[in-house]
């Protein structure tokens, strides 16, 4: 089984969009929420499911598409999985 650890960015990315988000619809929220948490779910199981980061193209650094819009990006390691952010797609990642 493999652990999952957040970055302090990480953190401070998905209590940003959900404060952003509940200011138009608490629903909506709540849904990207438990989405990403899904998302987290599977990659306990399929740590490597996800695409490479194209900006980076490191084997260890991968992403996931999270309501189109945002990428949740991640490293694994031998026994872990690293949430390294929640970043929309329209944002200049670097």
């Amino acid at each position: 089984m493999n652990q999952v650890y957040w970055s302090t960015v990480a953190t401070a990315d998905l209590d940003y969009i959900c404060n952003y988000m509940r200011s138009y619809s608490n629903v909506y929220a709540k849904t990207f929420v438990r989405k990403i948490f899904q998302a987290i779910e599977m990659l306990i199981k399929f740590p490597l499911s996800g695409r490479l980061v194209p900006e980076y193209e490191l084997d260890r650094i991968r992403e996931i598409l999270i309501f189109t819009n945002y990428r949740l990006i991640y490293q694994v390691t031998d026994n872990t999985i690293g949430i390294i952010a929640i970043h929309h797609q329209n944002r200049n990642i670097s």
